[in-house]
């Protein structure tokens, strides 16, 4: 993807691959300054989310401060219904509870469903 360059009021900046807009005089994005600029700098592990999903709409009103596994979240197919998160699984397509229907790895939740993975280990077993 080529890099698109951006004139602002001050300066120039260009906007990545991924969408977001960055200075040119640093890696700085420009929602981070937006918020730190209004808020203060960002503590460690937390990030700042575009509420209506446009990582170039960088106005304070649509910027959201959320840690790092809510701003996952609501960037993949998660939802978030009565606080609680729902996720589909990747085999049956089914959106499931996350804390009670998936299992949790050190680093991540698996992908699947539990039913669907006690129903993948138990055709293995068959297969055997």
């Amino acid at each position: 993807m080529e890099t698109v360059t951006v004139k602002r009021k001050r300066g120039s900046g260009n906007i990545t691959p991924s969408g977001y807009i960055r200075y040119k005089t640093g890696v700085r994005f420009q929602h981070r300054r937006v918020w730190e600029r209004e808020n203060g700098s960002v503590p460690d592990g937390m990030m700042v989310h575009h509420l209506d999903g446009d990582k170039m709409n960088n106005v304070i009103s649509n910027l959201m401060l959320v840690d790092a596994l809510t701003h996952k979240r609501l960037h993949g197919e998660c939802e978030l219904r009565n606080g609680e998160w729902w996720k589909p699984c990747t085999k049956c397509k089914v959106f499931k509870l996350v804390d009670s229907e998936f299992y949790k790895k050190k680093t991540k939740i698996t992908s699947w469903c539990k039913d669907c993975c006690k129903e993948y280990d138990r055709s293995k077993r068959i297969a055997k």
